[in-house]
């Protein structure tokens, strides 16, 4: 039951005219990772890590993914790569 409460964040902004390619299409606007992390924790602990990413300037806003939920779009790569 450890995933229960394990997270991973990610600081993300658009892509600029630098960036060869999107990690992201976030309502149809491609955005590249800033920053990614790992966590272990309660919502008040993902709240508080979410601030922090978002305390870069260029950060526009922070996904946050349950490991479950990590899991479950692994599994459906795999699944379409495989069909």
């Amino acid at each position: 039951m450890k995933d229960l409460y394990t997270y991973v964040l990610a600081s993300i902004s658009p892509t600029d005219q630098a960036d060869i390619e999107a990690d992201l299409i976030l309502n149809d606007e491609p955005m590249k990772f800033l920053k990614v992390t790992g966590m272990d924790g309660d919502i008040s602990d993902v709240i508080e890590a979410r601030k922090q990413l978002l305390s870069d300037g260029s950060a526009k806003d922070v996904l946050i993914l349950h490991l479950g939920s990590l899991a479950t779009l692994n599994d459906a790569l795999f699944k379409g790569a495989t069909e």
